[in-house]
C-alpha cells in the first residue's frame, strides 16, 4: 500500500498507466479518505547546475518520509536503467536510497523538478532525476491513437560516434572543425 497525506494509515493503490521506456507509472487510489487534505504540488522550471533540490521518499527499512538534499551536478541525456532508452535526465549529489523512487524532487520554491528514479551503483551520494519535461510529455501521451501524439520517445534511429584520431581527422579534412 501507499501512504496518505499526513496519516501513517497505507490504502491500496492500482496501477492505472505503465510507461517502462522513460520509467514512470500513474498510481490511482479509490479510497477516498487518501485524497482528503492533499494538495498537488506544481512542476517547476528545469533547474540549472548547482540548483538546490530535494527529494521525498519511503525508503525502505523506515515508516516515515525521508528527505535527502542536494545540489544539480550533470544535466544531459543518460541511459536509464530500466529500460535502457537514452532520456533526459538530471544528476544530483544526494544518494536516491531504495524506496525513495518515484517521489518528487523539489527546487528551493517547492516546485517539482522531476522524479527520483536511479542511483548510481558504484558511486556514493550520486542520484537520478526524470525531470519536469520527460514527465509533462509522459502525462500528455496517453492518447496513442492521436495521431498528432507520438507514442512513446520518438527517434531517427541515427546512431554517431565522436571523432577524435588527429590522424583520422586530417585524412577526412577536418582538422578544426568543431561539429
Amino acid at each position: 500500500g501507499v501512504p496518505g497525506g499526513g496519516d501513517s494509515q497505507k490504502h491500496v493503490a492500482q496501477v492505472a498507466r505503465i510507461a517502462h521506456e522513460c520509467d514512470l507509472a500513474t498510481l490511482t487510489v479509490s479510497d477516498d479518505a487518501f485524497w482528503e487534505g492533499v494538495e498537488p504540488l506544481e512542476f517547476g522550471p528545469m533547474p540549472s547546475l548547482q540548483d538546490e533540490v530535494s527529494v521525498v521518499g519511503y525508503p525502505e527499512g523506515g515508516e516515515g518520509v525521508s528527505v535527502t538534499q542536494g545540489v544539480v551536478s550533470r544535466i544531459e541525456i543518460q541511459r536509464y536503467a530500466h529500460s535502457g532508452a537514452n532520456l533526459l535526465a538530471v544528476q544530483i549529489d544526494a544518494a536516491i536510497n531504495p524506496g525513495n523512487s518515484g517521489g518528487p524532487a523539489l527546487n528551493a520554491e517547492g516546485d517539482v523538478i522531476g522524479v527520483a528514479f536511479q542511483n548510481q551503483l558504484d558511486s556514493q551520494n550520486i542520484g537520478y532525476v526524470i525531470p519536469a519535461p520527460i514527465i509533462a510529455h509522459y502525462l500528455v501521451d496517453d492518447a496513442p491513437s492521436d495521431p498528432r501524439r507520438p507514442a512513446g520517445f520518438p527517434s531517427l534511429g541515427i546512431f554517431w560516434q565522436a571523432l577524435d584520431n588527429p590522424q583520422l581527422r586530417a585524412y577526412l579534412g577536418m582538422e578544426g572543425r568543431t561539429g
